[in-house]
């Protein structure tokens, strides 16, 4: 399977908001074309379709999506979703980590070379003093402790990956700052190189 696009569906408010620029930075270092499009929850599913449509005409077969299916929350609202809007556009809703143990797929990113920041936490969840840093085996210990998803399945965490086989080139957070909203502290990235 190739890669022939990303996809960056942007609003203001989301808990995994990151400036545009380094969205483009991140997909560049990469070699793969980003499209991004500013949207609202309300439009979300309409803009999706039609960032989606001009790929199909491509001969783009799917989209790629990373929903994980966990048991003890019963979530699968998302993926049912996504394969209803990807059907309607004639292509197909593909979910590689569906069903895999959260604890596993945590390991699996790390023992694959990436390294990722805590970019926003759920303020009445997790400690402040986690955001900026690296996702490790300590902040897995802290999730365990809490007893959160391990992948932050349910927003409890976002992330944004910074190095790692499939990256070229290093992102280095040369200047940023915590800001905190009514659910979140989230890392503004101010300036990155």
């Amino acid at each position: 399977m190739r890669i022939s696009h990303l996809m960056n569906l942007r609003f203001k408010g989301s808990a995994h908001y990151i400036d545009k620029n380094l969205a483009h930075f991140q997909a560049e270092s990469m070699g793969i074309p980003l499209i991004q499009k500013e949207t609202s929850w309300e439009d979300y599913e309409r803009d999706f379709k039609e960032a989606v449509r001009p790929l199909v005409s491509k001969n783009v077969k799917g989209v790629i999506f990373g929903d994980i299916f966990c048991e003890e929350f019963q979530e699968q609202r998302h993926k049912e979703w996504a394969e209803s809007v990807c059907k309607e556009l004639c292509i197909k809703a593909v979910e590689p980590l569906w069903g895999l143990k959260p604890v596993e797929i945590f390991h699996g990113f790390l023992a694959a070379g990436f390294d990722a920041l805590i970019i926003s936490v759920k303020n009445d969840l997790i400690d402040e003093e986690w955001l900026g840093r690296k996702l490790d085996k300590a902040f897995l210990d802290y999730l365990s402790s809490k007893k959160l998803n391990a992948c932050g399945e349910l927003g409890e965490y976002h992330t944004l990956v910074v190095s790692g086989p499939i990256l070229r080139k290093k992102i280095i957070i040369l200047e940023s700052k915590h800001v905190k909203s009514e659910k979140y502290y989230q890392l503004e990235i101010l300036k990155f190189g």
